[in-house]
């Protein structure tokens, strides 16, 4: 019995120092980079972090292809005429998966909103338009579309309206690498584009701020969803008492006024962005319709006086926090 012992009791030092060496390595470690006007944050297990040199290239390089401010970006290119332009693969995914959703939106997102966001300024200067110039630039938005061209990967801009990957390119962004990291293995995983999440393999709580107080109106959890809440209280101005945010209703030009904020929960991180964008946009009634259209999604919007209002699947994930000085 003692030679056993004897024998045996190194296999266990083994065993234990190979068990702490895969705990260390499977500790989540995070690192964040700059991006897309936001900070992006990604978590991964730390014998998986030679993943962020790839993913900080990706971040870079989509970024450059995608801001129209850029003069060598691809939308640039687009904005300045209506020729064709042949564009990479993933810039071709992403205008026709953005395409795809927001034809289901009802209009009230579209790739189209440049020059309506630049009519208001929160590229720069925030102002009030005038009215003449409201109607014209959704005229513009109403005569403009994109044509596909799917076999030579050529994009055409017909017609005036500036185009903008705003409310689509960080959720295209976060889908992406969560793709990746499937791809490679990673088993655990947080990505977090600008308040676009995805959780994967793990349950993530996720706190919804009342828009006009510090404090929580209440939380929910996702695994293997993506979760993006737009908000009015990230850019805006106010005059006369009313509050203009920067994400407008390409119908009447405007900032919708139903939601202070709109979140939305999904397994794909793009439909959430784009359809967080466009309840915010829209207010109630593109609420009802991309609860008509997008079934199973979750849906969570909250009133600038902290009510909310939620659909079957929103309320059932939705865990709501009572209020000082309120109960049942």
């Amino acid at each position: 019995m003692r030679h056993y012992t004897l024998f045996l009791l190194p296999v266990l030092a083994v065993v234990m120092l190979w068990a702490g060496m895969d705990a260390w390595n499977r500790q989540p470690v995070d690192r964040m980079f700059v991006g897309f006007d936001t900070w992006i944050e990604i978590e991964l297990p730390r014998h998986k972090s030679g993943l962020f040199e790839r993913f900080q290239t990706y971040v870079e390089e989509t970024d450059a292809l995608w801001d129209r401010y850029s003069p060598q970006s691809v939308l640039s290119k687009m904005n300045q005429g209506n020729e064709a332009v042949t564009v990479d693969r993933e810039t071709f995914m992403l205008f026709t998966r953005t395409r795809e959703i927001a034809d289901l939106s009802g209009g009230y997102f579209t790739i189209f909103a440049g020059s309506l966001s630049d009519l208001w300024g929160f590229g720069s200067q925030p102002r009030l338009p005038s009215q003449d110039e409201i109607l014209h630039s959704i005229e513009l938005i109403r005569e403009s579309r994109i044509e596909l061209r799917e076999e030579s990967r050529e994009i055409v801009r017909h017609g005036q309206a500036t185009l903008d990957f705003g409310g689509a390119a960080k959720g295209f962004l976060v889908e992406r690498l969560q793709e990746c990291m499937r791809e490679e293995g990673v088993k655990q995983g947080l990505l977090n584009a600008g308040g676009t999440i995805y959780s994967l393999g793990r349950d993530t709580v996720v706190g919804i701020l009342h828009p006009r107080e510090d404090s929580l109106v209440g939380s929910l959890s996702v695994r293997d969803r993506a979760v993006s809440t737009s908000g009015d209280y990230y850019r805006y101005f106010e005059e006369n008492g009313v509050r203009y945010h920067h994400i407008l209703n390409p119908h009447d030009g405007y900032p919708g006024q139903d939601f202070a904020s709109a979140t939305v929960v999904a397994e794909s991180a793009l439909k959430t962005d784009v359809l967080s964008t466009a309840i915010m946009a829209g207010g109630k009634k593109a609420f009802a319709l991309i609860d008509e259209h997008f079934p199973g999604i979750s849906l969570i919007a909250v009133t600038p006086q902290g009510e909310i209002l939620t659909n079957r699947a929103g309320e059932a994930i939705f865990n709501v926090f009572e209020r000082d000085g309120e109960g049942p």
